[in-house]
């Protein structure tokens, strides 16, 4: 006994195939800016703290400790990674 298809013709098939792309592909563009605006966001606050001073009665304030600034960016640069 030979079973037939009665489900939809191929034309309606690759036609919701088509809507699960653009669903794919909107899902995958708001997913990658949901990836890149914290990284814009984190170098923007480096570029802060790194220009950052301050200067005031007592004297001023400055962000002058390098090494250990590049031994944290080494750090997340690592953990990324994985």
């Amino acid at each position: 006994m030979e079973k037939k298809d009665e489900g939809n013709p191929p034309m309606a098939v690759t036609g919701s195939r088509d809507e699960n792309e653009d669903v794919k592909s909107t899902m995958r563009t708001a997913e990658t800016m949901l990836r890149l605006v914290p990284v814009a966001l984190c170098v923007s606050a480096l570029v802060v703290m790194l220009k950052n001073t301050q200067t005031n009665d007592y004297g001023s304030l400055s962000y002058s400790d390098l090494g250990a600034f590049r031994y944290f960016i080494f750090c997340a640069f690592s953990c990324t990674r994985f």
